[in-house]
């Protein structure tokens, strides 16, 4: 009788997967915007948004000079969370360093974008 082979789960079939094809940095892109909001929390998500992660660097869009300022002194304890989520999500991707960049808001997803005024979100008024 033929000795049978070890069975491996679908887990581990798309985890050889994704490190054969070198899938681990835009799979980790992936989780980091689909995630943005609970890694980083809602104030900081509403200013920034995650672009591209390229050699172990996390490349951020930033909506205003003022939050790249202050993003700027909390690049340590983003790059805790970051890199913790990473590991949850079992990315096999680490950042060591993230970029600032000021960007563009429109091309944003609709949890980045401001309100609209009060004016425009009114019902019109009937005479």
């Amino acid at each position: 009788m033929p000795k049978a082979l070890p069975f491996a789960s679908a887990n581990q079939v798309l985890q050889l997967i994704i490190e054969q094809y070198g899938l681990q940095g835009p799979m980790a892109e992936h989780h980091l915007k689909q995630h943005w909001v609970k890694i980083v929390g809602e104030q900081i998500a509403t200013h920034t948004q995650p672009v591209q992660i390229r050699f172990h660097k996390l490349y951020l869009s930033i909506d205003s000079p003022s939050w790249m300022q202050e993003l700027a002194f909390l690049k340590s304890e983003l790059l805790e969370k970051i890199n913790g989520a990473l590991t949850e999500y079992q990315a096999g991707v680490h950042v060591e360093e993230i970029i600032l960049r000021l960007g563009s808001s429109a091309s944003w997803p609709s949890h980045s974008s401001p309100p609209p005024p009060p004016e425009q979100s009114r019902e019109p008024r009937l005479k």
